[in-house]
């Protein structure tokens, strides 16, 4: 496609910027067009493969720090906009893709805001979070754990098997160590809901954090369910990405990767595409 005064190239508009060290290649157009529809899906597989990035993906045991306090959604929406003003419109499309522009439900903004504390956005080269652990004078320790016991957290998609309120009870769908699943009622935040009400079938992505009384599920939205098929490819795909990363900035991949690394990081990208499926289904 063309635009004045020059061409204009079909990327993923809510893809993640370039690291500043990473100089663009054709090994990383060809990955990033398995996500943007401009690659042979088998084509690139069998590449991959040759090219040593089909790690090996393990559960990833957690050890969460418990918090007195866990900051909130708006605290976090704060932090996210202070450190990259640019994420208060950045952030709702690259959490909830399409439905940013439909919602009608200001909470899911919301939400998809304060998940952009964890995300890097637009031209620079760390989260906002990373940028909050950074500066000088340093927050006080309490005040990090607060949005420490949430980073820690991945990103990641439950089954709701109970819903009451603001408790929740939920199963384990990525494939996550025990130690990241609740296994008992979850304290809900007040969660978005880009398509309506949730229950017992649906999807919950959440970081469950721990505070003293136990898991909260914090930045939370409700997604109806079931979990696409294509998860856990997807999930490969972001694994390639991550190893052709390591390999171009000339560090040694390892070799496993967790799913609780992968989500940590990457989840709100697992979220969107799942969200895209079921905007594209309805």
């Amino acid at each position: 496609m063309t635009t004045w005064p020059g061409v204009l190239e079909p990327r993923d508009p809510f893809a993640a910027p370039l690291p500043k060290d990473i100089v663009e290649s054709p090994g990383r157009e060809r990955l990033e067009g398995l996500w943007t529809g401009r690659g042979d899906p088998n084509a690139i597989e069998q590449w991959a493969i040759a090219r040593g990035l089909d790690a090996r993906m393990v559960p990833g045991k957690l050890v969460l720090p418990s918090s007195p306090r866990l900051a909130t959604e708006a605290e976090l929406v704060r932090l996210a906009t202070d450190a990259d003003p640019s994420l208060g419109q950045f952030a709702p499309d690259v959490v909830l893709g399409p439905v940013a522009d439909e919602t009608e439900d200001r909470r899911s903004l919301v939400v998809a805001a304060a998940a952009g504390a964890f995300m890097v956005g637009d031209g620079v080269d760390a989260s906002p979070y990373r940028r909050y652990t950074r500066r000088q004078p340093m927050p006080p320790e309490a005040e990090r754990l607060e949005v420490r016991a949430i980073a820690l957290a991945p990103f990641a998609p439950y089954r709701i098997e109970r819903l009451e309120g603001d408790v929740v009870w939920v199963s384990d769908l990525a494939g996550l160590h025990p130690s990241a699943v609740p296994k008992g009622p979850v304290r809900l935040r007040p969660p978005g809901r880009p398509f309506g009400p949730g229950g017992a079938g649906d999807l919950l992505f959440a970081r469950m954090a721990l505070d003293q009384q136990g898991f909260v599920a914090t930045v939370p939205l409700l997604v109806p369910g079931p979990l696409p098929d294509a998860f856990s490819q997807w999930v490969r795909w972001l694994v390639w990405l991550d190893v052709f990363d390591r390999q171009e900035r000339g560090r040694t991949p390892p070799p496993t990767i967790t799913m609780v690394e992968v989500l940590r990081r990457q989840g709100h990208i697992m979220c969107r595409w799942t969200i895209e499926q079921v905007w594209s289904s309805q």
